[in-house]
């Protein structure tokens, strides 16, 4: 195994274009799905080789016909009519 000579260097990118990949399901719902690049590093080996590491996100969407889709359940409604005072109180706990 060659050894980096340096630690690795943050490289600099700019964005060029960064589309979503959209899927369309069997039961008329979407998928999107995109790929997101955070960040980029470089190191050289021994060798002289430029060797690249990176951090990357991938981000999902789904997108679900009106018909499809059924009444929110308990839980969620409970959750959505109480978030402020939830919110609140985590908040004066900490």
């Amino acid at each position: 195994m060659v050894h980096p000579l340096e630690s690795p260097v943050d490289v600099d990118f700019k964005i060029e274009e960064e589309d979503w990949n959209v899927y369309k399901l069997s039961d008329g719902s979407f998928l999107k799905t995109r790929y997101v690049l955070l960040k980029v590093g470089r190191t050289i080996d021994q060798a002289g080789t430029r060797e690249y590491g990176f951090n990357s996100q991938n981000l999902v969407a789904t997108a679900i016909p009106a018909e499809r889709k059924g009444p929110p359940t308990r839980g969620y409604t409970h959750l959505q009519s109480s978030k402020p005072q939830l919110l609140t109180s985590l908040i004066l706990k900490q």
